[in-house]
């Protein structure tokens, strides 16, 4: 029989940290496509946010930070991305 242990169905830093660097680096691919603006904003925003969440709770735990801190700079990067090809494309 295993034996259950803490991390067994919680959300670890790690993994929230993971699931932010996804969603801002998907966000950040679709916002290369100019008509792509209503899938890469929702993602871009969900990743940002996931990434900072993981970043202050792996700051709590004294885990590692850099796939946070990686995911929140591609989720800002992906933004400008966007605001810019919109502007762009606007015009």
């Amino acid at each position: 029989m295993q034996r259950a242990t803490a991390t067994d169905g919680v959300a670890t830093p790690r993994n929230e940290a993971l699931a932010g660097f996804v969603l801002s680096l998907l966000g950040l691919l679709a916002s290369l496509y100019p008509g792509d603006l209503l899938v890469a904003l929702p993602l871009l925003f969900a990743g940002l946010y996931v990434s900072i969440a993981a970043f202050r709770v792996a700051s709590r735990v004294a885990a590692s930070k850099r796939l946070a801190i990686a995911g929140a700079v591609i989720g800002v990067l992906g933004l400008i991305t966007t605001v810019i090809l919109f502007v762009v494309f606007i015009e």
